[in-house]
C-alpha cells in the first residue's frame, strides 16, 4: 500500500509477502523522468518506509518497485 494520496510529497509505502527479494524502487513523473530512485531490501513480511521528495513540483506519478519476478505500481498525485 501507499499512504496518503494524494499528497505533498511525503508518502510512506508498505510492501506485505514480499519477504527475501530485492526491488528498484523509482518515482517516475508523468513525463517519464526519474525523480527518485534506490534500491530496496525487504527482509522482514513487513516492509514500510516514509519517503520525502520534498523538492518535485504538484503533479501525477508513478511509483515502481520492480525486480527480475515482479512488478508493483502506484500512482500517486502530489499538491502543493
Amino acid at each position: 500500500s501507499l499512504y496518503p494520496n494524494p499528497n505533498n510529497g511525503t508518502f510512506t509505502i508498505n510492501v506485505a509477502g514480499y519477504e527475501g527479494n530485492s526491488f528498484n524502487l523509482n518515482v517516475v513523473s508523468a513525463t517519464g523522468q526519474i525523480v527518485y530512485t534506490k534500491t530496496v531490501d525487504v527482509t522482514g513480511a513487513n516492509y514500510a518506509e516514509q519517503i520525502a521528495l520534498d523538492n518535485i513540483p504538484a503533479g501525477m506519478y508513478q511509483v515502481n518497485l520492480s525486480n527480475a519476478q515482479y512488478q508493483i505500481n502506484y500512482a500517486i498525485v502530489v499538491t502543493k
